[in-house]
C-alpha cells in the first residue's frame, strides 16, 4: 500500500499558486511488509494525518488478520501501530482541526471498537463501545460501522449499526466515549456522520421503523 499527496502549497504559497499547478507528491510505501491490504483508510487534519490498514498474511494454511495504524504529517509518517488481530470490516479513521485522531473498526461480531491519537502523539489502546440490544430480533445481530467525525475541539462521533438499530456514541476532547445512544432503527445500512458548523457532528440514516405509527414523519437526521 503506498500514499501520496495531492494538493497546492499550503498557507502563504496557495495565494502565487493556482489551482491548476496542483502537484502529486512521490508515493512512498505505508504497509507492513510481507503482508497483504484489504482494506485501508485515511484521514487527515490539523497538519496530521492517519492512515489505517486492514491486512492479512498466509500461514499453515490460515490466514492471520492485523489491523495496522500510522500518524503523524502527509510527509512523514509515524511508526507502523498494531491495533487489533483479529478479523473485522471496513477501518475508519478521522482527523479534526485540532489533530485528534480516532480510528474505528468493527470485530467479528464483537462489536465497534475505536482508538484515540491525542494531538501530537500516537493510538492509545483500543476500547470497546458497546451495542444496545434495542430494537435487535437477534442476541448477536450483525454489527456494520457508519462512519467516524472528529470535531475542531477533537469531540469525536463513532456511529454504526446493530442489527436495525442505528447507534451513536461521543467522547469530548480527552474523554472517554460516554453510553451509546440509539437513534432510530434502519434496515438498509448505518448511519453516516460528518462534522457540521460550530464544532457540531451531523449523523444521517434511513429510518426505517419497525412499526411506523400512522402519520408520524420520520426524523432522519440528528444533530450531535
Amino acid at each position: 500500500m503506498r500514499i501520496a499527496s495531492i494538493g497546492i502549497p499550503l498557507l502563504a504559497l496557495a495565494v502565487v499558486a493556482p489551482a491548476a499547478e496542483a502537484r502529486v507528491t512521490t508515493p512512498v510505501r505505508v504497509s507492513p511488509s510481507g503482508t497483504r491490504v484489504q482494506d485501508s483508510a485515511v484521514g487527515a487534519g490539523g497538519n496530521r494525518t492517519a492512515v489505517l490498514m486492514s491486512t492479512y498474511t498466509r500461514s499453515g494454511g490460515r490466514r492471520h488478520y492485523e489491523l495496522y495504524a500510522r500518524v503523524g504529517t502527509s510527509r512523514r509518517l509515524g511508526a507502523l501501530q498494531r491495533l487489533a488481530r483479529r478479523r473485522g470490516g471496513t477501518p475508519s479513521v478521522a482527523v479534526g482541526a485540532d489533530g485528534t485522531a480516532v480510528a474505528a473498526w468493527v470485530e467479528d461480531r464483537t462489536g465497534p471498537r475505536v482508538a484515540v491519537a491525542p494531538p501530537g502523539k500516537a493510538f492509545g489502546a483500543p476500547r470497546q463501545l458497546n451495542a444496545t440490544t434495542a430494537n435487535l430480533a437477534s442476541p448477536r445481530p450483525a454489527i456494520m460501522l457508519g462512519g467516524v467525525a472528529v470535531t475542531s475541539l477533537g469531540r469525536a462521533v463513532v456511529t454504526w449499526s446493530a442489527g436495525s438499530s442505528a447507534e451513536v456514541a461521543t467522547a469530548a476532547s480527552g474523554r472517554a466515549f460516554g453510553p451509546t445512544r440509539v437513534l432510530g432503527t434502519s434496515g438498509f445500512s448505518p448511519p453516516s456522520v460528518t462534522v457540521g458548523l460550530e464544532a457540531s457532528a451531523v449523523a444521517t440514516w434511513l429510518d426505517t421503523p419497525l412499526e411506523p405509527a400512522p402519520g408520524a414523519a420520520p426524523a432522519d437526521a440528528r444533530l450531535l
